[in-house]
């Protein structure tokens, strides 16, 4: 049986629980209306076009700030990429979407095994 992945309002919601922190607590930090936070905890925000949520990846990396969350993953939750990634990516296109397409499938481990060989890598030809 497959575990459901939580959503980002799931995910949003619990940890402002977590924190102990109002809706509309939370709504002034973000600098937003209690209606969205709302909104947002209840999944309600429409999708674009491209299946990805219309909330500012901005937006999202504040309330990771303000939550202690991974940007990454509530971006992903969002079904947006960091904002960092098209231009790391549009420096060495081809080498990048090869790289990206052979570690696809890799476990959490493996690919950890990469980003450390990746680290080691980066820091002898500084």
């Amino acid at each position: 049986m497959a575990v459901r992945q939580r959503t980002l309002g799931e995910t949003v919601r619990k940890a402002r629980v977590a924190k102990e922190v109002s809706l509309r607590g939370f709504a002034t930090l973000l600098k937003v209306s209690p209606t969205f936070v709302s909104m947002l905890e209840r999944d309600e925000i429409r999708e674009t076009s491209d299946g990805s949520l219309s909330i500012k990846e901005e937006t999202i990396m504040k309330i990771a700030e303000l939550l202690d969350l991974e940007s990454d993953d509530l971006l992903a939750l969002a079904g947006k990429l960091p904002p960092d990634l098209p231009e790391i990516i549009h420096q060495r296109p081809r080498e990048m979407a090869a790289l990206l397409r052979t570690a696809r499938g890799l476990s959490r481990e493996g690919l950890a095994k990469i980003t450390e060989k990746a680290k080691q890598q980066k820091k002898k030809s500084k």
